[in-house]
């Protein structure tokens, strides 16, 4: 019997999902179209429907402990088995695309020293054919590590997720050093700028991505020591993280003024560090950014093989997702994410293009399981006549959940109908390997009628329009 996982194993899984790259980027992103009010205000909006929507997996992980499958076992339970096996394809796909970003970004990371220049084209602007086997050196590397074992395998997460959070403390306590109210004053309100809903607007649009991940705890549910550490890790994950990305992004506008940090090259946090401590700050954030990619990379390897092995234990993904090896990992689940993983990667190496637009259609689709998370929430609240503020809670995650969408650009909300179209026909595959009926209902039926109605419409704009 394999180990099972503890608090902190979980909120290393959380924080280590949610800490990738987009942190040391996060202060030029936010500063160039916003002053501190708006950056501020865009943080209180945020924070309030994160931590509601953190408090909706805790209140599910303790009033529907039975759901052991994460955030498909949500949307399973709120509309049923379709709905359930579209709610992991899309989370599936948009994990395995994700970590194709990780290993270009990684790549990129290490071809900024110079002995590692061999790794990107000329220009810089692309991976070279030693890129490309470096990072499928990497990606495989990572396979035969959780081969042996998902309990060894969050412990070198937990490793990467301390290693990572060091180098961002000492930023923050060095911006801190040389923080001064009167910059921070001076940048505070910045009209010039926009209006402060235009600003808060734009920063929200950035923070947008910042918590995906925050469900990492959820997944792993099945093989968490106890029911009650998912909901409290996920909390607890959400509030560090939280903290940590506040005070990168507001820190230096007491230090820099607004409108230099906007035009600091990517990542900012290096130059920013550079810019307080001299020339060997940008090295060590850049060592730093190498360790926080890999270490968020090992994690979404990690929750892109668990999320579809635990569909497929219900029903919903190939029977042959369920096949474990001694160890308890899926190793049929496993071997097909690098696979696929393997395919774009190559991919983006020929044809760029093509990569980026999957990519950004499959990010609009991992958010659809946070708004359905959100509105089962409520329908538990209401079911099981939970005090007021579990209701109130549920009612604001499911708002944001909207925004999310709405702030990802509903226009790719639109366009990933096209991947779904794709999924109903693996849908309807993994079905008949469990020997099960493909729909149970005629609301099935309508509602997979219309994805396919809006997949056809997104394809006739994409080639109009877009092309």
């Amino acid at each position: 019997m394999t180990k099972k996982l503890g608090f902190y194993a979980l909120i290393s899984l959380v924080m280590g999902s949610m800490i990738g790259e987009g942190i040391f980027s996060l202060p030029q992103n936010m500063a160039r179209s916003a002053s501190g009010a708006g950056i501020m205000l865009g943080w209180a909006i945020t924070f309030t429907g994160m931590l509601c929507l953190a408090f909706v997996f805790q209140m599910l992980s303790k009033y529907r402990p039975k759901i052991q499958t994460g955030i498909q076992g949500y949307a399973q339970g709120l509309f049923g088995n379709y709905v359930g096996s579209q709610a992991v394809w899309g989370y599936w796909l948009s994990a395995m695309l994700g970590n194709v970003s990780y290993l270009l970004a990684l790549n990129a990371a290490f071809a900024h020293f110079d002995v590692f220049a061999f790794l990107t084209s000329e220009n810089g602007e692309h991976m070279s054919w030693y890129g490309l086997a470096f990072c499928s050196f990497i990606m495989w590397f990572f396979y035969m590590l959780i081969l042996r074992g998902v309990q060894k395998a969050t412990l070198l997460n937990t490793l990467f997720t301390v290693a990572k959070i060091i180098p961002i403390t000492v930023f923050i306590f060095v911006a801190m050093y040389f923080f001064s109210v009167d910059t921070f004053v001076f940048n505070f309100s910045r009209p010039e700028l926009g209006s402060l809903f235009e600003q808060t607007k734009s920063t929200m649009l950035a923070t947008v991505w910042c918590f995906i991940g925050i469900e990492g705890a959820t997944v792993y549910a099945t093989k968490a020591e106890s029911q009650k550490d998912v909901g409290k890790a996920t909390v607890v994950g959400f509030l560090m993280t939280l903290v940590l990305l506040m005070l990168v992004s507001m820190l230096p506008l007491g230090s820099i003024a607004q409108e230099e940090i906007a035009t600091m090259a990517t990542p900012s946090m290096s130059s920013i560090f550079k810019y307080l401590v001299g020339s060997w700050g940008m090295v060590f954030i850049n060592i730093a950014i190498i360790i926080s990619i890999a270490g968020a990379l090992l994690a979404w390897i990690l929750l892109a093989t668990e999320a579809p092995f635990l569909a497929a234990t219900e029903a919903l993904m190939p029977k042959g997702f369920t096949k474990q090896n001694k160890e308890g990992v899926p190793v049929y689940t496993l071997l097909t994410v690098l696979f696929i993983m393997q395919i774009f990667l190559v991919i983006s190496f020929f044809k760029d293009a093509i990569y980026q637009d999957a990519f950004m259609l499959a990010s609009a689709m991992i958010l659809i399981p946070y708004l359905l998370s959100a509105i089962f929430g409520v329908k538990v609240a209401l079911q099981e006549n939970l005090a007021g503020k579990y209701k109130i809670l549920a009612f604001v995650a499911s708002i944001y959940g909207f925004w999310l969408l709405y702030a990802a650009d509903l226009k790719f909300v639109l366009f990933s109908t096209i991947l779904y179209a794709i999924g109903l026909g693996f849908y309807a595959y993994s079905r008949k390997t469990h020997g099960k009926l493909v729909f149970e209902n005629k609301q099935e039926k309508y509602l997979a009628m219309i994805v396919m109605l809006l997949a056809v419409y997104a394809t006739y704009l994409w080639f109009t329009e877009l092309a």
